[in-house]
This record gives structure tokens, sequence and C-alpha cells, in this order.
């Protein structure tokens, strides 16, 4: 055990030597920096222009009846197959997926599309509905 300890020891000492005659040799050049400018944020009152997300194809299908009903049975999918995985011996892997279940089942379940607001979108499925009604 002792010969492992000081093996290890020299290991960060040699480390430690290595990078300091490297970092001796090296030289040292200033660097200048330009200004970057500050983005332009909408006022208060105008509302933000939206990247068109809501609009897709894809967006639609999951803000009508049938993208819930097939969000809540992915997630219900996920959440038994996850409790399952997890009563086979996995723990992490079980657990990790009956977790994630719970965004599409929660998503089909409020009518709220989790990754609309990403991408630019409104985050209720009234709202994107809306939106293909006047494309």
């Amino acid at each position: 055990m002792t010969a492992l300890r000081h093996l290890s020891r020299a290991a960060v000492l040699l480390t430690a030597s290595a990078t300091m005659l490297v970092a001796q040799r090296l030289p040292v050049t200033p660097v200048a920096y330009a200004p970057v400018a500050a983005p332009v944020l909408p006022a208060p009152d105008q509302p933000a222009a939206t990247g068109g997300f809501e609009r897709s194809g894809f967006a639609q299908f999951m803000a009508s009846p049938a993208g819930r009903v097939t969000r809540v049975v992915a997630g219900v999918g996920m959440v038994v197959g996850g409790i399952a995985w997890r009563n086979d011996g996995s723990t992490t892997g079980g657990t990790t997926l009956a977790i994630a279940g719970a965004v599409p089942l929660s998503a089909g379940l409020f009518d709220v599309c989790w990754l609309s607001p990403i991408f630019g979108g409104p985050l209720r499925g009234s709202a994107i509905r809306e939106a293909g009604d006047r494309k």
C-alpha cells in the first residue's frame, strides 16, 4: 500500500514539474479583445418575434388531439417501462426512464409543448393551434 502511495506522489510531482517547465518556455503574448455590442431586446410593450416553430407541421400535429394522445401513451409507456426495468434490477436506468417519461406525459396531459419555447414558439398548445389556423 505504501508503494502505491509513493508512486502516486511521484506521479503528481512529475506532472507538476513538467507543467512548470512547459510554462516557463511558452512565450506570453498579450491578447486584445474587441468590444462586443449588446443584443437589442424588444420593448416590454411589444411582443417578441416568433420563430415560426408553432406553424410547422410537427408542432401542429403535437398540439392536435392525436398528438396529445400520442404523447400521453408514450409517457405512460416510458413510465411503465422504467418501473418494470427497475424491478428487473437496473435501478438507475429504470428510474431515469420513468422520470424521462414524465416529460411527454405531462406535456400531453396539460396541453403544453416543453420544446416550443426553445425554438421561439409559445408554450401552450392552444396558442400553437391558433398560429396554425392563421397561416
